[in-house]
């Protein structure tokens, strides 16, 4: 039986419950939304602001930033730096703004590419970035607040979710996670803690293109599988954590254990223990205690878990589930 007939197969009794009328396109209301780069220095022009496909370099002041932005609470930390809640002085819209500390050439490579990709994304299960300010020792992309914080921070405040509501929620991520596919963008860091909430935790968006990678070349050629890993190795598929082929099949496994995540309050295994490294080496799934979990639920979870990637449902597949 081929790959094909074998997704066939397993996918034959499930109806179109969570698919929308257009995922492929669904892109979110504002796709005509503006964006601006900008590079402080100790020159000064004036700002300006492109379509959203192209971003465009504006020089300002060093102290363009905080003219611009009133800094609030800090959210998160990471490596390079910080994350916080700032208030646009203009108007009193709260954004947050990451901020990377580094004057390594490559650190502050990575920040700019992070920048680029999210301003060619739109997506209402994707955050909006607003801008790039850089100066000579700091980088800060501002992008839109998401007031209920992240699905890691939620659970651990409030406990988990409903299992409706977290369909709901786990609908919206694989409506975003099947958008970058199309675009063949591979997030590689899916995970509760880059997963973020509004509306009374009811809308969901993904976050953090750090780790991203775009599976096409310069040419428009597909590099198809990779090498180089990225992400966190306790939400990382095992293709990637054991150092072998990947795709963008990688988003699903993890889209899987941060879906099981909003339904239970914790991973469904401890990923980095020996017991289940072996097992999954064996490309055998280790036991996960579902407790109320509906059976349906639990099928689209250990579809997500499929260990061989060749085998693993692909994002519009999964929201074909009922």
């Amino acid at each position: 039986m081929s790959l094909q007939q074998r997704r066939n197969a397993r996918l034959k009794p499930l109806a179109l419950n969570l698919l929308p009328k257009n995922p492929i396109t669904d892109a979110a209301p504002h796709s005509a939304a503006t964006v601006t780069r900008i590079i402080c220095s100790d020159q000064c022009t004036t700002a300006a602001s492109t379509p959203e496909n192209t971003p465009v370099t504006v020089r300002q002041s060093a102290e363009l930033f905080h003219s611009l932005y009133e800094v609030g609470v800090i959210l998160g930390s990471g490596t390079y730096g910080l994350v916080r809640r700032c208030i646009q002085r203009s108007d009193g819209t709260r954004v947050v703004v990451k901020c990377v500390r580094s004057e390594d050439h490559e650190v502050r490579q990575v920040t700019r590419a992070e920048y680029d990709l999210m301003s060619r994304l739109s997506h209402r299960s994707i955050v909006t970035v607003k801008a790039l300010h850089e100066g000579p020792a700091e980088l800060w992309i501002s992008m839109e607040e998401c007031e209920d914080g992240s699905v890691d921070a939620f659970v651990r405040r409030e406990g988990a979710f409903k299992e409706e509501h977290a369909k709901r929620l786990i609908s919206q991520l694989l409506l975003g996670v099947n958008y970058l596919h199309n675009k063949r963008i591979v997030h590689r860091d899916i995970k509760p803690s880059n997963l973020v909430l509004s509306n009374d935790a009811h809308t969901l968006k993904i976050t953090d293109f750090n780790s991203a990678k775009e599976l096409l070349t310069k040419s428009g050629a597909s590099n198809g599988v990779m090498l180089t890993d990225r992400g966190d190795p306790k939400w990382s598929a095992p293709e990637m954590r054991f150092g072998g082929f990947w795709n963008e099949m990688v988003d699903v496994w993890s889209s899987g254990l941060a879906s099981y995540f909003m339904l239970r309050g914790k991973a469904p295994f401890c990923a980095q223990s020996a017991q289940v490294a072996k097992m999954l080496l064996s490309r055998e799934l280790p036991r996960i205690s579902w407790g109320s979990v509906t059976a349906l639920t639990q099928n689209l979870i250990e579809q997500c878990l499929t260990i061989n990637k060749d085998d693993r449902p692909t994002a519009m597949e999964l929201l074909m589930h009922p």
